[in-house]
């Protein structure tokens, strides 16, 4: 019977809040996730949304499994990509700061 179940089990996916927060002097234009060890990124997170220079956007990210461990691919508006990796079973936001 076990072994039933198991052939039966499907891969549960639950959309995760975070929240990112622009302490940067750019707007962030695209948000794109990706699961640690997977070589493909999610569609963007913000859709036709931007998070403007001093504001904050939910995003939610879906977490496949239980997986924690992300990294996170954030394009600003002078095309520059910030990569910041996460564990959004842990961390519920990140804090874009200034920028080098």
């Amino acid at each position: 019977m076990s072994t039933v179940l198991a052939a039966l089990a499907v891969p549960v996916a639950a959309d995760v809040p975070y929240e990112i927060i622009n302490g940067s002097p750019l707007t962030v234009m695209e948000i794109y996730a990706s699961a640690m060890g997977e070589t493909s990124w999610s569609d963007d997170l913000l859709y036709a949304h931007v998070i403007p220079p001093g504001k904050a956007n939910s995003i939610r990210i879906a977490s496949l499994d239980g997986q924690c461990d992300y990294s996170l691919l954030l394009i600003l508006e002078d095309g520059r990509e910030q990569r910041h990796r996460t564990n959004i079973c842990r961390t519920k936001h990140y804090t874009l700061g200034p920028l080098e």
